[in-house]
Parts: C-alpha cells; structure tokens; sequence
C-alpha cells in the first residue's frame, strides 16, 4: 500500500487522518517494466532531459558501452564521451521538444574502449514528480551495416569479373523464371548483338536458340 499521514487543525487533542490506498496492480507493472528493462538485449537509458544526467541504465548498456552501472548513474552521455558527434545531442534535443517520442533516429556512439558504434535510437518522454525524462532504446546496427556493405563489396567485384570475363557469359535466375539475362561484354561481342537490344532478354526473346525445344 502507499500511505501518508496528515495531521488536522483543531482544538486540543491533536488529531491526524491516515490515508492508504492499495497499489499492489501498480507496484505488478512496475516490477514487470523494471525485469523488461534490465533484461532488453538492446541499450536503455533513463535520463532527466534537463541536464542529460543518467538515473538509470540496464546490463545491456554496461556490456555495449564498457562501464558499470554505479560508474553511470548521476552522469551525463556527454561527461562520458558517448558522443562521437555531439552535436547529434543537440539535433534530439530540439527534435524532442517539438514531439515527445523519436523512432530510429541514427547516430553514433564511443565505447569506453574508444570504439565508434553505430546505432539507430527510439525515445519518448515522460514526466514523473515533477521532472522531465527520457526512456532510450538504442540499437547497435554496426554488424549489420558491415554485412551490408560486405555484401555490397561483394556484388560490385562480380559485376566487374563478369563485365570483363574473357569467355562470353550470362546470367539469370529462377526468381524471374529464367527470363530476364544480363549479358556480359565477351558475350555481346562474340554473338554480335547490341547491347541496348539484348540486355534484360532470355534466348528466347533473342532468338538464340535454333531448336527452342533444346533449351528445355
């Protein structure tokens, strides 16, 4: 229960009244945001927006950014360097103030190792007991940009050895049925086809095979 005690104006003797009132549902939810909280694989943060100072921190932020939760509390992202741009603090800040929630705004972040990590970050505000905060969950998206632009590295060095493959080549895939081809340069030069004309096109649309029956 949550209770308070308040004394009554009056003659002699003194008189208070005693007021409680149940909070068990209340107090349920809270445990049950506190658990998701602390058990989120992502960053969260619980911050008072007025002067950035942390008053909360979950595991995942310890074991992403390096410091343990006591070195946090009663800090500033700034006063730690979680910043690499600070002035991405500046840009939230004014964002916050027109809207109170941002969903996935990028930014980056510094370890305490020094390591720059990149992060798409999702905040709201609320208010309690008079001050203003921010509930921030960041996500650390460094891995899967790096497989992006492996990916990227990788699709780019194909194209270049199939463009400039000595041997004449093609290719296609089932997706479109086997009916869109890219041709390479080898390719075009060997069958004399322009390529404006063939690119995008099967065999069949190009009239490439003599006996169509063959290529089933």
């Amino acid at each position: 229960v949550n209770a308070s005690l308040r004394a009554l104006d009056g003659a002699t003797p003194d008189h208070a009244i005693w007021i409680t009132r149940d909070i068990t549902q209340e107090y349920a939810i809270y445990e049950q945001f506190i658990a998701a909280f602390r058990l989120t694989p992502d960053f969260m943060s619980i911050s008072r927006l007025r002067d950035g100072q942390y008053v909360e921190v979950n595991e995942a932020f310890e074991r992403i950014m390096g410091y343990r939760r006591d070195e946090v509390i009663g800090r500033t992202a700034l006063q730690l360097g979680v910043w690499h741009d600070p002035s991405q603090r500046q840009v939230l800040s004014d964002l916050l103030r027109t809207s109170n929630a941002l969903r996935e705004f990028p930014i980056e972040i510094v370890t305490r190792a020094g390591v720059v990590r990149q992060a798409l970050v999702n905040c709201s505000v609320f208010e309690a007991r008079g001050e203003r905060y921010m509930i921030a969950l960041l996500r650390d998206i460094t891995e899967a940009l790096r497989a992006e632009k492996a990916l990227r590295d990788s699709e780019t060095r194909f194209a270049s050895m199939f463009e400039l493959a000595p041997l004449p080549m093609s290719y296609t895939n089932a997706e479109t049925g086997f009916s869109n081809t890219r041709w390479n340069q080898a390719w075009l030069k060997t069958f004399g086809y322009p390529d404006p004309r063939c690119q995008g096109k099967s065999g069949n649309d190009l009239g490439l095979w003599a006996n169509p029956q063959d290529r089933t």
